[in-house]
Order: structure tokens, then C-alpha cells, then sequence
């Protein structure tokens, strides 16, 4: 009975942080791990040895590696808590916004520490069985070990709850799902949930309890200063003690978990039948006015003009969603260009993986070209798709070939993520055509937002307009404006383009 609760208590940890054994080993990192953490702790998930020596020997390996991730913990939980700090949404340009920066760097700490997590996991299943080592010492080892992990993962869930949990831009942040990280929507709130679980809260009682009992033999086993077995305990006792300061703040905030999760209920029905019928006028057509650019004049007028990195506005008379949609321009998107094109911009250690999906073509055999949020979400698409349109111009970017070059790699990464039918750039587990090239060249081209129906959002108007703000120094340079006269390219001046955003 006392294995079976004993084992409950480790499920129930791993519950606490919104997933299993399975699902902690299954989280994807960023391509960039700047700091090595993955190489260190990146490992495959073992069994405890059964023999007394072979058990030893990975007892001291468990208790240096939890020291070590206890370390990474506590540096990652100084760079969350600074940035809390210096991360002001209110004082960004975009109001109530992170900048692309901000979410990277958050990102990237947070790309850590599930490496970090994991480990824990690791440690705290292969010794959850401790009450079946026959040695005493050992079993006090394991013991120990398993609890440290497992009281250390609840304890950071809850430090990383109650520093966030009051801050709504903050909170909206961390309950996006990340499909570069594996992470699933809505995992603050469910992290907040299960910590102040009642059911989950007696089951860390009980392990506490079993510690307290354990403790003052765990003082007496050899070499706990030479093993580092005495700072454990003492940071284990640091952690009962802020779990108990902690707890009683977080329990007045079961009832707004609730209701969170029932306004996010509601809200994903309305989302629903929102992008329905978005994605039924997004394809609706009215007769067409006119022939848009035909395959032969992309191919032969208009892309032997293009570079990778350049932006395509476009407009398509005959889309009803043109009605909705406020402005000249209806849509953005990034022309990337051969991947021998791309590889002229410079070497980069993610270039080639990024690369490796622009070696097919779309649904008609034409090679792929471009990247664009379109109401399928994000995906390649050839020349010719893209620039099937009544009106378009070509804008370049004047930036270096390395900030191009990474652009491009930004871009490519976002396939896959669904389309805003929201049109709100707050948040980015769904994005929009302009949020697409926005996110692949920001800082680069920072662009200020506008407010459309209480969202934050970017219309292609508004990136034409601020990229030639300046007539003396535009931040872009004008390749071709044009429009389609029976199918082929006439020419338009830059006059003409200002024009068309009044």
C-alpha cells in the first residue's frame, strides 16, 4: 500500500506540471541552445540499477547530477524574475505587446530549463521505487533523491505560477501554445490548477511527512558533506518553507483558474465559428474584374526581378474577403527564392535544415518560392501562387545579407502555425500575413501597431506606408509596383504606389 501511494505521489508530481513520463520526454528544444544545457542533461530515460554496486555508482551519478540542475534552476529563475522585470509590455512601442525579442529571450529560457525538467524526471522515477532497495543507506539515498526531485519540480511550478499569475499580458503569454517547444495551450492556467489542487496538495503532504520522518536518519549517512547530501537537505527544507508561504496566496486563486478556463471555453466556440466563416469568405470569390498575373509573366517578368527576402504586397479584386478587409492592399508575404539564392547570403549553422523544405513544389508542380499566413496557416508556396494577383508590389528591405538571410530562417521555421483569424498581434500561437513578415524581420523593421476592432494588428497599408515614411531615407527600396493588364505586367511608378495608402 505505502509503494502504491509512494508512486502516486511521483504520478501526481508529474501531473502537477501538465505531464506524464511520456510527455516530459517528449518536448522539442529551439534550434538555438545558446548556453549547452541540452548537451549536459539531454539523456534517455533509465532504469534503477537492481545491483548494490551498479546502484551505488548511479546514486552518486543522480546526486551530482541534481546538484548541477539545481545550479541551472536557480540561475534560470534569476534571469526569469530579472526579466519580469525589465520586460514592461506597458512601455513597449507596440502597448501591451512582448517584442519578438522579449519572446526569444523568453523562449530561450524556457527551452532550458524543460531540458532541465526533464532531468528531473528523470531522477525522480528511477528512484520512486526506493522501498524495494534491501539496503537501508541506499534506500535513504534513493529516497532522498527521488523526494529532492520531485519537491523541486512542484516548488518551481509554483514559484513560476505566483510571480506570474497577477500579470495578464504575461499570463495570456505563457497559456500559448508553442509548437516549436511541444507545449499545449493553456498550460499556466492548467500548471495553476493542478498546484493548488487539493487532491495533489495531500499528496505532497504525505511525502512531506515521510521525509520529516526520514530526516534525521538521512543526517546521519556517511559522507553527506563530502556527497553534498547537506546542502540538499538544507535547500530542501528552504523549499517546505517558501511551499508554505506560497500556498495560501495561490489558493485564493483557484476560483480565477476556474473561471479563466471557462471564459477560454467560451471564447475557443466563438474562435471557432469565427475562423469558419473567415475561412469560407477567404475563398469566396465574386467575378473576377480583370485577369490576374498569369503563371508565364511571374515567371517570366516579374521574378527575374526578385531577391530572397523581399516583400510582396498583393491584392486580388476578386476575394470577398477584400470587403472586410480595410484598405488597398490585402495581403503580405515573403519571397525566399531558390535555396542556391539563399546560400549566397552567407553560411548559418540553421540555414540547411530550414532549407531542406524548399526542395518541392506546390499542389500545380511549380517549385516553392515564397512564405505566407494564408487561412490554411503558414506554408510555402510557389511564385506563381503568391503572386496570382490584380496588383502587386515588390519591396526590398534595406537590410544586410545576415539579417535577410535570418529572416528567411525565421520565416520557414513558422510552417505549420495556424492562421489569426482575430487579426491580434498580442498573440503568437496564431498569426496573421503582416505578423509573418513583422516576426521574421523584427527589430529590424519595427513597425508601430494600430488598434482594429480592440486588437493590436498591422495592415499591409500601414507596413507600406511606415517602410516609405520617410521620402528622403525609405527603409525600403521600391523593386516594382504593377498591375495586371490582361494577365501581364504594366508598370507603375512610386507615386502612383504612395497613391494607394492616402
Amino acid at each position: 500500500m505505502r509503494c502504491r501511494l509512494r508512486r502516486k505521489i511521483a504520478i501526481a508530481v508529474g501531473c502537477l506540471l501538465g505531464v506524464g513520463v511520456a510527455g516530459a520526454a517528449g518536448f522539442q528544444l529551439w534550434r538555438w541552445d545558446r548556453h549547452n544545457v541540452r548537451d549536459r542533461y539531454e539523456q534517455t530515460l533509465q532504469v534503477r540499477p537492481a545491483a548494490p554496486e551498479a546502484l551505488a555508482e548511479q546514486l552518486r551519478l543522480d546526486t551530482r547530477m541534481l546538484a548541477d540542475v539545481h545550479v541551472e534552476v536557480d540561475r534560470i529563475e534569476a534571469e526569469m524574475l530579472r526579466m519580469n522585470e525589465q520586460f514592461l509590455v506597458a512601455a513597449n512601442k507596440n502597448v501591451g505587446i512582448f517584442t519578438v525579442e522579449q519572446e526569444e529571450a523568453i523562449a530561450d529560457t524556457y527551452s532550458r530549463y524543460l531540458v532541465l525538467r526533464r532531468a528531473l524526471f528523470h531522477v525522480m522515477f528511477r528512484h520512486m521505487d526506493y522501498a524495494k532497495v534491501v539496503d537501508v543507506e541506499q534506500q535513504d539515498r534513493s529516497f532522498l533523491l527521488s523526494y529532492g526531485a520531485g519537491l523541486s519540480l512542484y516548488r518551481n511550478a509554483v514559484i513560476f505560477v505566483s510571480v506570474f499569475k497577477d500579470q495578464p499580458n504575461a499570463r495570456r503569454k505563457l497559456n500559448e501554445a508553442n509548437q516549436r517547444l511541444g507545449v499545449p495551450a493553456g498550460m499556466f492556467d492548467e500548471m495553476f490548477a493542478n498546484i493548488t489542487s487539493s487532491q495533489n496538495v495531500q499528496l505532497l503532504k504525505n511525502s512531506m511527512q515521510e521525509y520529516a520522518q526520514r530526516r534525521p536518519r538521512l543526517l546521519q549517512l556517511p559522507g553527506l558533506q563530502k556527497d553534498g547530501l547537506d546542502r540538499l537537505l538544507a535547500r530542501l527544507d528552504g523549499y517546505e518553507q517558501q511551499l508554505a508561504e506560497a500556498y495560501a496566496k495561490l489558493s485564493e486563486g483557484r476560483g480565477d483558474v476556474l473561471w479563466t478556463m471557462l471564459k477560454a471555453n467560451v471564447q475557443e466556440t466563438a474562435y471557432g465559428t469565427q475562423t469558419f466563416v473567415s475561412t469560407m469568405v477567404a475563398h469566396v470569390r465574386v467575378p473576377l474584374q480583370g485577369i490576374g498575373f498569369t503563371p508565364e509573366t511571374v515567371r517570366q517578368a516579374i521574378q527575374p526581378k526578385l531577391k530572397p527576402g523581399d516583400i510582396l504586397l498583393t491584392r486580388r479584386d476578386g476575394y470577398l474577403s477584400n470587403t472586410f478587409l480595410p484598405g488597398f492592399w490585402g495581403h503580405a508575404a515573403l519571397y525566399v527564392g531558390r535555396p542556391d539564392e539563399i546560400r549566397a547570403l552567407g553560411a548559418d549553422p540553421a540555414l540547411e535544415a530550414a532549407l531542406a523544405p524548399l526542395q518541392g513544389n506546390d499542389r500545380d508542380g511549380f517549385p516553392f518560392a515564397a512564405v505566407e499566413a494564408i487561412g490554411e496557416g503558414v506554408r510555402l508556396s510557389s511564385a506563381e501562387f503568391a503572386l496570382h494577383a490584380n496588383s502587386l508590389a515588390v519591396l526590398r528591405p534595406k537590410l544586410s545579407n545576415e539579417q535577410i538571410r535570418t529572416a528567411i530562417v525565421r520565416a520557414i521555421e513558422l510552417r505549420g502555425v495556424p492562421y489569426d483569424f482575430s487579426f491580434d498581434f498580442s498573440s503568437q500561437d496564431k498569426i496573421i500575413c503582416t505578423e509573418l513578415v513583422y516576426r521574421a524581420y523584427a527589430p529590424s523593421l519595427d513597425v508601430p501597431f494600430e488598434e482594429v476592432m480592440g486588437r493590436k494588428t498591422l495592415k499591409p497599408d500601414a507596413m507600406l506606408k511606415e517602410l516609405f515614411a520617410s521620402a528622403a531615407e525609405p527603409r525600403a527600396e521600391l523593386v516594382l509596383y504593377g498591375v495586371a493588364d490582361d494577365g501581364k505586367l504594366a508598370l507603375r511608378n512610386i507615386d502612383e504606389l504612395r497613391a494607394t495608402t492616402p
